[in-house]
């Protein structure tokens, strides 16, 4: 048995592994399991809501991104230095397209271990609203499928839906056959869009007369004006030329981390001190980081470390700290840390510098923080996630446990394994049994129980992994239902008492309950309905 309450230690684990750079492609993929363990790649709403932030100028850019949609392009590509605003120009195009596009993202910086054409191809599918969703579903994931024929699927099915589509950080991606296919969508016809925002040149997508091309570059110096002066910093005529210069021209993430540390240092003696490199940012953050108390920096570090959004409650459990309020109304003050839907926030490059900074002692203390806090919450991580839109808690549990999902093989033996002990015993199923297997998760033993003939009905407290399974459960030849149910609580209304031949109950039910009376509970008699 695997206790789920492991799951945190080997999440991070497997999350810290994805910022090496030396990890080897995803391509590898073998079969459907695995492709289960890959579907989060698309981001939360929330997540893509929460880059929502009203730009300064761009309007051309805007207007011919939109443009381009509107006209059906294919493909639009948006090119430029860290901090350049990307990734708002992406938002923002988003927004105004949400009522005719069905908006799809991807992170792919924080996907980089998981994110392929397979996985992709599984996270679309996952949406069943979508007319061919079953279809790419079932090549997407037959585990011979080949890459040219997974293209070809994937391909049809972004045709036939309108869906604008967020790579974001395509420079990232290391799966070949996605980026074939992404060279590939620029010739092809149908009524979506594939936006792909890079921090380099992207020779591998051709460029197009139809498809919009944005190299993006600093703002303007009356922009830049703008923009501070939204930030409430009001400065003269040389000092903004001196900054304007200086921040790559009008780097907007630049502009930011400067009118960060103006609250505290006159604008003016500030931009003396300016780093005159262009496009590195670490020189402008180092400083300012350097500068922050050893509160705010924990607080730094602990959102750097969860990678991705984290609640307020679980910086504090992290940085343990008892107030945090304060300095995280400071670091906000100064543009440093940023509050969306899904949680607290880094930019990328500030994300980064702040990983860099992290000793293994500080990594395995964070570790240890955030292990204590899953088991303090685990019951309701387990069934909610871990905040608005965001993954439960089991489907991190696939994402942290790949090789056990993918081991297909040794699940269908370990089914042999328990019907022989049972005929063994004087308990032989026939096949067309009925039976009910509890806690099934996304259906990793419906193989080996179909393989033996045997009508499965599956109860799995997470509607979402039940749907992972049933999606599963479209490419075996047998008879399985899923039914969303506590098995805590006694047996469905659905399911008749003494309906069933056997009841199984495998692998990782146990452990998500808050308490220990509880999770014993979980193994004893049900309670009577």
């Amino acid at each position: 048995m695997v206790s789920t309450l492991g799951v945190p230690l080997a999440y991070l684990q497997w999350r810290d592994s994805r910022r090496v750079d030396t990890v080897p492609s995803a391509q590898a993929s073998p079969g459907p399991a695995a492709a289960l363990a890959e579907y989060t790649v698309l981001a939360p709403d929330a997540r893509v809501r929460g880059q929502a932030r009203p730009l300064i100028d761009r309007v051309a850019e805007l207007s011919a991104l939109k443009a381009g949609v509107r006209r059906r392009a294919p493909t639009a590509v948006i090119e430029g230095f860290s901090g350049i605003g990307k990734t708002a120009l992406a938002a923002a195009l988003c927004r105004g397209c949400a009522r005719t596009h069905r908006v799809k993202w991807v992170f792919c910086a924080e996907k980089t271990t998981t994110l392929n054409l397979r996985s992709l191809a599984i996270a679309l599918a996952c949406d069943t609203k979508l007319p061919g969703a079953r279809q790419l579903s079932l090549v997407a994931g037959a585990s011979d499928t080949a890459a040219e024929t997974l293209q070809d699927a994937l391909t049809a099915f972004v045709a036939a839906n309108r869906l604008l589509m967020v790579l974001d950080d395509f420079h990232t991606v290391r799966d070949p056959s996605l980026v074939r296919w992404a060279s590939r969508m620029a010739h092809t016809e149908g009524r979506s869009t594939l936006v792909l925002t890079s921090r380099r040149h992207l020779h591998e997508i051709p460029r197009t007369a139809d498809a919009p091309w944005i190299e993006l570059r600093g703002l303007a110096k009356h922009d830049t004006s703008d923009l501070l002066a939204g930030c409430g910093l009001r400065v003269s005529e040389t000092t903004l030329e001196s900054i304007w210069r200086r921040a790559g021209e009008g780097n907007p993430q630049a502009l930011m981390l400067f009118a960060g540390q103006a609250v505290y240092r006159r604008p003016d003696l500030l931009a003396v001190d300016l780093p005159a490199e262009q496009g590195n940012l670490d020189l402008w953050i180092s400083p300012i980081y350097r500068s922050l108390n050893s509160a705010q920096q924990s607080i730094l570090k602990a959102v750097a470390f969860v990678y991705e959004a984290a609640s307020l409650e679980l910086v504090r459990e992290l940085s343990d700290l008892d107030e945090i309020q304060r300095n995280v109304a400071e670091l906000e003050e100064r543009f440093l840390l940023r509050r969306t839907g899904s949680g607290l926030e880094l930019h990328s490059s500030l994300r980064d510098f702040v990983d860099s900074r992290l000793a293994d002692d500080e990594r395995n203390a964070f570790a240890r923080r955030l292990n204590r806090w899953y088991r303090t919450r685990a019951r309701r991580l387990f069934v909610e996630g871990l905040g608005a839109d965001e993954p439960s808690y089991g489907l991190l549990y696939l994402e942290s446990f790949p090789d056990y999902v993918q081991a297909e093989e040794r699940h269908v033996q370990l089914v042999d394994d328990l019907l022989d002990r049972l005929a063994d015993s004087g308990h032989p199923l026939p096949q067309d049994a009925r039976i009910l297997v509890l806690g099934a998760g996304s259906g990793i033993h419906d193989s080996g129980f179909v393989k033996h003939g045997l009508d499965v009905t599956n109860i799995e407290i997470q509607p979402e992994i039940a749907a992972l399974g049933e999606r599963r459960a479209l490419n075996l030849n047998g008879k399985v239902r899923y039914i969303v149910a506590d098995m805590s609580k006694g047996l469905p209304a659905d399911i008749e008492a003494a309906s069933m031949d056997a009841v199984f109950n495998i692998g990782s039910s146990f452990g998500y309950e808050d308490t220990d009376e509880d999770n014993a509970g979980v193994s004893g008699p049900p309670p009577p309905r």
